[in-house]
């Protein structure tokens, strides 16, 4: 494989120490210290170290990079109006915890346990962003046909363990003989939206939907194409992955007031793929790419900054 810039990049120790750096920055100018944005950068730190341990465990590149870790930083840097949202980083962080519990259970029926735990993390996910909930069939339908770790015992540890959150809720609340908090968390869920108003998104939302959209079919089209090089697992790991990432951008084309918990998701999912694309591929069309993604993200992380510093 030729080095260009792109595989150097990938490829080098010192991408990830430079891409913490530079997101360290972004969180500074958009209030780390001003609007005392501390447990959100907590979140964000924790969220990116899971990604880090969910790519080192899962080996999903299979030569040595970071730039899983490092796309996720990028990407969720373009979406920095997202950082003063304390529920989105909570939900964010249990999800990749989701992630790190159901990828260990791959192949293994009987691994009640980690799917109790994965579950759990997304009970816990949905008490911060009850809509991530939505998830939760596609869940378990790739469970079935990529992790092939779905049985009926594993299906009901699934229940118990986003029910155990609000097991331990709904005790607190039926002392204090009011359930009204737990009924009012939960009932949004089935209150959509009818018409779709795409035109009450902002056009920082825009600009990174589009973003994350352009990065997402890339990399999808990357691995469909190159798929044949990975092992079965990795090609069922990022299958889950991009069912994951198409689920996200139908829910925000069909209910986008949930945009805040979508680009989330799709920062998640589509952080591997594209990830995929820049390490594992070599050619002066990729390496040129790899350009005009870097000036993207770039370009709107300025206008999303501005646009945090001077609201107009």
């Amino acid at each position: 494989m030729r080095k260009l810039v792109q595989n150097i990049v990938a490829g080098s120790r010192l991408t990830l120490p430079i891409t913490s750096a530079y997101a360290i920055g972004i969180w500074l100018t958009c209030g780390l210290f001003t609007a005392n944005l501390w447990l959100q950068f907590a979140c964000f730190g924790i969220a990116s170290y899971l990604m880090m341990v969910l790519n080192n465990q899962n080996a999903l590149i299979r030569i040595f990079s970071r730039m899983v870790s490092c796309a996720f930083l990028l990407l969720s840097c373009a979406a920095c109006f997202l950082m003063s949202d304390i529920r989105g980083g909570i939900m964010q962080m249990f999800v990749i915890g989701t992630y790190l519990f159901l990828f260990q259970s791959y192949q293994d029926k009987e691994a009640v346990g980690k799917t109790y735990y994965g579950f759990l993390m997304m009970g816990l996910a949905s008490l911060a962003c009850p809509y991530i909930l939505y998830f939760v069939p596609l869940i378990w339908l790739l469970m079935v046909t990529n992790l092939l770790s779905m049985s009926w015992r594993s299906w009901l540890s699934s229940l118990f363990g986003i029910l155990t959150p609000y097991w331990f809720i709904a005790a607190w609340l039926v002392y204090q003989h009011d359930l009204t908090p737990l009924v009012s968390h939960l009932s949004p869920l089935v209150d959509f939206q009818f018409p779709i108003r795409h035109a009450d998104l902002s056009i920082n939302v825009l600009l990174t939907w589009g973003l994350l959209g352009i990065c997402s079919l890339t990399g999808i089209i990357h691995f469909i194409n190159k798929s044949s090089y990975d092992s079965i697992r990795i090609r069922l790991l990022y299958g889950f992955f991009i069912w994951m990432d198409l689920f996200a951008f139908a829910l925000m084309a069909f209910q986008p007031q949930h945009y805040d918990m979508l680009l989330r998701m799709m920062i998640i999912n589509t952080s591997p793929l594209i990830a995929h694309f820049l390490t594992l591929t070599s050619t002066k069309i990729t390496n040129v790419a790899f350009y005009v993604l870097t000036g993207l993200i770039l370009i709107i992380t300025v206008y999303n900054v501005w646009s945090i510093l001077f609201p107009f």
